[in-house]
Parts: structure tokens; C-alpha cells; sequence
């Protein structure tokens, strides 16, 4: 506010281009948006949804209406349409479906159009810039990190191989289980990360490892504001995220980072000479050979999708089963047929 004096002594004349230059720019942000908008919109054949704010778009609504997929089933229900359109930022389109055939032509008609992963700030530090295969986008590095991946580590020769190792990690599941239902420790084989616990369990270094993983699986593809204005990125953290995931990640390869270094030296060493899991593999790849970066990054991811993949499918199966009760007690019958002995217990 200015002082009294100061605002006697300004002039009409000064005061009316000052009334002017901010009737011009609310003319431009209250009229203008629905010109520009809305001809773009046009011309680009965008669905339906709310009218976006210049610049922002509709982050402030999004921001303001949580949970917000709650916020965009009544946004559907609104505009009576099974696909919508909000616009994120300057110019990110977010496409959602309702409509099971709506999502097959994007899923599988479309599916090279879609495919692309986006280019998020999350994904670039799990991926240490975008070194890996699935959060990659199209690229060199994707290509090549892609056909090492299917016809080297998820390839049926492959899955056959390593056999005995998923029996083997099962068979540590399931005593870990029996011990707690017994409520006795049996000496069991260490972890990965440190010794375990008596019982079987895992140990304080796979506790952290583990909560660290699911942290990086919290935050990825999250909302994030820099996401959608990535000139900001590395400046400011508005919501905190890339000090949570850098920090998660960080405790994650502590670990892991560790034991590929010395896989790699007994390798290099010759102390190490016949392959026996997926790090094998990576290590020995010859064309083309893979860097220790490209290693530890493919790794992470690994790790990430297998322990978000069947969590999630277990989550969809169990929250189907609910709605069919008839399949759920199926489900349950075959259970007390094949393994009686664990539910009676």
C-alpha cells in the first residue's frame, strides 16, 4: 500500500494506462482462454472436460478435489461421457477411459501410438537416466535394453532355468510361515541382505531394503507439479518427492550396488566361471556388453517390477473374488483341499 501522500500526487493520467493494462489482462485470461482453448481443442478432435486455466490448466482444480480419481468419476458422471480430457500444465492432455471398448482401442488397436512411457522425474532417477527397459522411453537404449531383457532373462529357457530358485525362495516363505504359526525359530539360510532372522524372517537390512522398494513404487509416476513443468526440475521440490525417491533409492542400491560390484570382480577375475542367476547373465552379456550403470539400473527395475506386478495382480484377484462370493468359495474349497494342513493350523 502506498502511502497517502504518494497517492494524491499520481495523476489521472497515470492512473488511467495502469486501469487499462489490467483490464487487458483479465480480458486476456478470463475471455482469452476460451478463444485459444477452445480452438485448439477443436482442431486437435481433444474428448470432453473441464475448461483449463492458462498455463496451469486444471492442476489447481486437481489439487483441490482429492482423492482424485473420485474427482474424475464425478467429472464423467458430469459430462455424461465414458472418456475425458484434463489438461495438466501448458499443454499435458491426461486421456481417461471408462469404457471397455474405448480401452481396447487404445490397449491393443492403438497400442503403438500409447505405448510410450512419459517422461517423469520419478522415472529418470529410478531409471538413472533412463538406462533401463520398461521406464525408458522409445530410443537406442530402450531398443537395446528391451532385446536383452525379453530373449535373455524373460525368455521360457530362462524361466525353466531359474526353476529352482523360485522353489527355493518359496520354500524359505513357507517356513518362515510355519515358524510363526508354530510361534518356534529354525535355524535357517541368511538373506540376501545380512543374516535374517531365527525364525526365518527377514532381517533389519532387508526391512529397510524392502520398505525402501515399496517407497519407490509409492512415488513413482506420482503427481508430481515439476513433472508438468520440467524446466523447475532439479530447482525446486514443491511436494518433496525428489528428496523421498532419491533418499529410498539411495537405501535400495546401497545394498544391491554392493553385491553386483563383487559379482563383477569375481568374474573379472575368473573366480566366478559358471552362470547361475539373472546378474549372471547381464554380466556376461557380450553383444552388446552392458556397463556396470546399465547393470545395477536393470537390476533395480527388476526388483521394482517383481514385487509391484504380482502384488498388484493378487490385489485385483482378491477384490474380484469379493464381488463373486460363488468363485471365492471355490477358491477357498480348493485351498482346504490342497494344503489342509496349513489352515488347520
Amino acid at each position: 500500500m502506498f502511502p497517502s501522500s504518494v497517492q494524491l500526487s499520481l495523476s489521472s493520467s497515470t492512473t488511467f494506462p495502469v486501469v487499462s493494462i489490467s483490464i487487458i489482462i483479465i480480458f486476456i485470461i478470463f475471455f482469452g482462454k476460451y478463444v485459444i482453448i477452445k480452438t485448439t481443442s477443436n482442431q486437435l478432435g481433444l474428448p470432453p472436460g473441464p475448461t483449463p486455466l492458462p498455463f496451469i490448466g486444471c492442476t489447481i482444480q486437481m489439487l483441490l478435489n482429492r482423492p482424485t480419481f473420485r474427482w474424475i468419476q464425478e467429472l464423467m458422471a458430469q459430462f455424461k461421457t465414458p472418456i475425458l480430457c484434463i489438461r495438466l500444465g501448458p499443454s499435458t492432455h491426461v486421456i481417461v477411459v471408462s469404457c471397455p471398448n474405448l480401452a481396447c482401442e487404445f490397449l491393443r488397436k492403438q497400442d503403438i501410438v500409447f505405448s510410450s512411457r512419459p517422461e517423469t522425474l520419478s522415472t529418470y532417477l529410478v531409471s538413472d537416466g533412463y538406462k533401463t527397459t520398461i521406464l525408458s522411453p522409445p530410443g537406442d537404449q530402450w531398443k537395446k535394453m528391451r532385446t536383452i531383457l525379453v530373449h535373455d532373462v524373460l525368455s521360457p529357457p530362462i524361466y525353466k532355468w531359474l526353476q529352482p530358485k523360485r522353489d527355493e525362495e518359496a520354500n524359505h516363505l513357507l517356513s518362515y510361515i510355519h515358524n510363526q504359526i508354530e510361534k518356534h525359530a529354525t535355524p535357517t539360510d541368511s538373506g540376501f541382505f545380512g543374516d535374517g532372522m531365527e525364525d526365518g524372517g527377514p532381517g533389519e537390512e532387508e526391512t529397510e531394503h524392502v520398505a525402501s522398494v515399496f517407497t519407490i513404487l509409492k512415488y513413482l509416476y506420482a503427481f508430481s507439479i515439476i513433472d508438468f513443468y520440467p524446466w523447475l526440475g532439479g530447482k525446486i521440490d514443491f511436494d518433496g518427492h525428489q528428496k523421498i525417491i532419491k533418499t529410498a533409492i539411495q537405501r535400495v542400491r546401497k545394498y544391491q550396488d554392493r553385491l553386483i560390484d563383487e559379482r563383477i570382480q569375481m568374474w573379472n577375475e575368473g573366480v566366478r566361471k559358471v552362470k547361475d542367476d539373472v546378474l549372471d547373465v547381464l554380466i556376461n552379456h557380450e553383444t552388446p556388453k552392458l556397463t556396470a550403470e546399465e547393470i545395477k539400473a536393470q537390476i533395480l527395475e527388476i526388483m521394482l517390477a517383481a514385487i509391484d506386478n504380482p502384488s498388484n495382480a493378487i490385489e485385483w484377484a482378491m477384490a474380484e473374488m469379493i464381488n463373486e462370493p460363488t468363485i471365492l468359495k471355490r477358491a477357498t474349497a480348493e485351498l482346504d483341499h490342497e494344503a489342509p494342513e496349513i489352515f488347520e493350523a
